[in-house]
C-alpha cells in the first residue's frame, strides 16, 4: 500500500486523522443517546410492574363499591324503598315533606343504570333542610342534585323555610 496518499497533501492529511475520530464521535453520541432512552423505558416499566398489585387492589376496591349501586331488587321494590328512605330522612330531620313523587327516569345517556327521579317539597327550618340533606347524603346513594330551591316563607323569631329538592337516584342494572 503506498502511503503517499495520505501525505499528497495537508487537507488529505488533516480529512484522514480528523475523519475517523469524528465518527467515532457520532457512534458514541447516537449509542449513548440510544442506551439513556431504553435505560429510561427500562426504569418507567419497572416502576408501572411495582405499582400493578396497588392497581389491582383499588380496582377490586372500586368494584366492590360499584356492585354496592347495584340493583338487587325489582324496580317496585326500589321505588318502595326509595320513598321509606326519604320518608325517614325527613322524619329524622324534622323537615316536613309536603310532597313526595319518585318516577322512573329512561335515560339514554347511561343506559348501564337505572334512573330515578325523585321531587320531594318541604317546609322546615334552615337546620331542618340541611340536615335532611346531610342525611340523604350519608346513605351511601348514588345520586345527583338536579334542583335545589330553597327560598324563606316566614320572617318570624323562627324563620321557616320552603324548599324544593329534585334529586336522580342512580342504580347499577
Amino acid at each position: 500500500m503506498d502511503l503517499g496518499i495520505f501525505v499528497s497533501s495537508r487537507k488529505k492529511l488533516a480529512l484522514w486523522l480528523v475523519l475517523p475520530v469524528f465518527v467515532l464521535v457520532i457512534i458514541y453520541l447516537s449509542s449513548s443517546f440510544y442506551f439513556n432512552s431504553a435505560y429510561n423505558d427500562l426504569k418507567e416499566k419497572e416502576s408501572f410492574i411495582e405499582l400493578m398489585p396497588l392497581m389491582e387492589q383499588k380496582l377490586q376496591k372500586a368494584k366492590e363499591v360499584l356492585l354496592g349501586y347495584k340493583a338487587n331488587k325489582q324496580e317496585d321494590e326500589l321505588l318502595g324503598g326509595l320513598n321509606s328512605k326519604i320518608n325517614k330522612f325527613a322524619k329524622k330531620s324534622d323537615f316536613n315533606l309536603d310532597s313526595l313523587s319518585i318516577q322512573k327516569v329512561n335515560s339514554s345517556h347511561s343506559p348501564e343504570f337505572l334512573v330515578f327521579q325523585a321531587s320531594i317539597k318541604g317546609k322546615g327550618s334552615f337546620y331542618n333542610v340541611f340536615e335532611f340533606l346531610e342525611n340523604s347524603r350519608k346513605e351511601n346513594e348514588l345520586f345527583f342534585f338536579k334542583i335545589v330551591n330553597i327560598n324563606i316563607i316566614d320572617l318570624s323569631a323562627q324563620p321557616v323555610y320552603s324548599a324544593e329538592f329534585e334529586l336522580l337516584y342512580y342504580y347499577l342494572k
